[in-house]
């Protein structure tokens, strides 16, 4: 059964790649994203979720939070020049509106829903089901604690992309991002008591895609997910090599996202942690009882260990699916025109390319042929070992060649029994376990031809079961 997950998130690329990974992956059940004002603005982080979701277009739309949690940040960056430094920074490696210079255009959500009140009311609908994903400031959450007292008890897990352990901060020195912004909200959900999971900069920091990585997902514009990876990690990429001289980009978020799907692939142990912020140096930076012998209570599991490989696998398995099926469709395309260039061609080859669809064309006037699809399956086949012993077969009435493809398709619509030269092998098609018919299934001395459907080709005027003609129920779908 696929887990339950909301993500909570401030969507520059890094977090975009993860919520696409979450979108496409079988294993979860996205129900739920919410935006937080951090790598952007609130308003912004909202448009750029809607954007992620309409661009992927899955088969369930996880429901949209917005917030308006912005105007703390831009108080806080007109006093803090790390931070005003950090944006800085954020603009040139995420582009302006955190996505590089893919610009998409998306609609004002009509009834907008409030983020906290999106997590609070699933909480209750899903208890000990949803797994929370933060990748952002933990501002959200610690506003739904103040709404809710039992919110995370509520909650299967909250997994925070959050903090530092030895390593150093990558907003200050010693402070992690997410947790600067807001302490005092982190504070407040980190020693909260609940099952909590944190990702720290250490773990986080480990995972790289480079360029040739990169050039292994062999991306297509073509198709929705090869095109939004494409825009994405290519400007990123750039962005890295140009403004921090590295040849590849971190993947936190997939990273915080894989320890809920593939948790054998982290280590970590149970620790004590604390969140400071009154200093002055030190605002934001998570402290942990690393004492011999600890005073302070364990309240958090943080992963110290990570499979590299092992992420970036999970990355391709997901990733490559979406991007394969476009592909597959457009070699059986591809083979398709092929063999009309061709006399004669393998029967089982031609069906299990007539298995997949294109568009159907609408001519003019409510015509329509599904000749202009497949012109092939009009075309006679005969045979390997008849090719060199029979002459070319003339062609069939309602044929469609290539000379006379201007003319108007209700010229070739012809009944279906005026197409079909003898009918398949009855035994054969009935042993195919799929819609897809292979040598196997259909000898090669078979001459097979699918029906050509137009306005007067109706179910009724088929030929009987028996006749010439006949065709079995598995190929009604053709």
């Amino acid at each position: 059964m696929p887990q339950k997950i909301m993500i909570d998130a401030d969507p520059g690329i890094g977090d975009a790649l993860a919520i696409a990974a979450a979108l496409l992956d079988p294993d979860i059940d996205l129900i739920a994203l919410t935006a937080v004002a951090g790598t952007v603005t609130a308003v912004q982080a909202s448009r750029n979720l809607q954007a992620l979701v309409e661009a992927l277009d899955p088969a369930k739309w996880p429901r949209i939070g917005l917030t308006d949690s912005g105007q703390i940040l831009k108080e806080l960056a007109a006093a803090d020049p790390d931070l005003q430094g950090w944006q800085q920074r954020n603009r040139l490696l995420n582009g302006p509106e955190g996505l590089g210079d893919w610009k998409p255009r998306v609609a004002d959500l009509h009834h907008p829903k409030d983020a906290v009140k999106v997590m609070t009311e699933l909480a209750k609908q899903y208890p000990q089901e949803i797994v929370l994903l933060t990748l952002g400031p933990l501002t959200n959450l610690a506003l739904a604690c103040d709404r809710d007292a039992d919110f995370l008890g509520r909650l299967r897990g909250v997994v925070c992309l959050a903090g530092t352990v030895t390593t150093a901060g990558d907003i200050t020195p010693a402070a992690e991002s997410n947790v600067h912004l807001d302490p005092e909200a982190a504070r407040v959900v980190l020693k909260c008591p609940a099952t909590k999971t944190l990702v720290p900069l250490d773990v986080s920091q480990r995972v790289m895609l480079t360029f040739e990585q990169f050039n292994r997902l062999k991306l297509n514009d073509e198709s929705r997910c090869g095109h939004l990876l494409s825009q994405l990690i290519s400007f990123d990429l750039r962005a890295h090599h140009q403004h921090r001289g590295v040849e590849g980009i971190w993947l936190p978020g997939l990273t915080a996202l894989a320890s809920i799907t593939r948790p054998s692939l982290f280590q970590g142990a149970t620790m004590a942690v604390d969140v400071e912020t009154d200093g002055l140096l030190t605002r934001g930076m998570t402290v942990f009882d690393r004492r011999s012998s600890p005073s302070w209570r364990n309240n958090i599991d943080v992963l110290q260990e990570v499979d590299v490989q092992g992420v970036l696998d999970y990355l391709f398995q997901i990733t490559l699916p979406s991007i394969a099926d476009w592909r597959d469709q457009q070699t059986v395309f591809q083979r398709i025109a092929t063999y009309q260039s061709a006399d004669m061609s393998p029967v089982g080859e031609v069906l299990a390319a007539s298995s997949i669809t294109r568009p159907k064309r609408q001519p003019s006037n409510g015509e329509f042929c599904c000749a202009d699809q497949f012109r092939l399956q009009t075309k006679p086949i005969l045979p390997r070992r008849e090719r060199n012993e029979t002459p070319a077969a003339p062609a069939i009435e309602g044929q469609i060649s290539s000379s006379d493809r201007t003319t108007s398709t209700a010229e070739h619509c012809r009944p279906m029994s005026s197409v079909m030269t003898r009918p398949p092998d009855r035994n054969a098609v009935e042993r195919m376990s799929s819609p897809i018919l292979t040598r196997a299934a259909v000898r090669a001395t078979d001459v097979v031809h699918l029906p050509v459907a137009c306005p007067g080709n109706r179910r009724e005027t088929w030929p009987r079961r028996g006749t010439l003609g006949w065709r079995p129920a598995r190929l009604e779908h053709w």
